[in-house]
C-alpha cells in the first residue's frame, strides 16, 4: 500500500507492512495464551482429561513419551 504511493522508498513501505502486521500477530498469540490458560477441553472433559490431552500434544511434540495414569 505504502510502497505503491512511493515507489523509490520499497524499504519503508516493507517496514510500514510489517509495522501494520505487528497487531494482527500480537492479537493471534494473545487468543492463543487465552486459550492455554483454560482449554476448551478442561471445560468440557475435566481435569484429568485435559491434562491427559496436554501429555499426548507434547508427546506428540517433542521426541519423548508422557504416561499419565489417574
Amino acid at each position: 500500500m505504502l510502497a505503491r504511493k512511493w515507489p523509490n522508498n520499497i524499504n519503508e513501505g516493507n517496514a510500514f507492512e510489517e509495522a501494520v502486521q505487528q497487531p494482527d500477530q500480537s492479537i493471534a498469540e494473545l487468543r492463543t495464551t487465552s486459550h492455554n490458560l483454560q482449554p476448551s477441553v478442561l471445560n468440557n472433559a475435566g481435569l484429568a482429561a485435559a491434562v491427559d490431552t496436554y501429555c499426548q500434544q507434547i508427546s506428540q511434540a517433542y521426541s519423548f513419551r508422557i504416561h499419565f495414569l489417574i
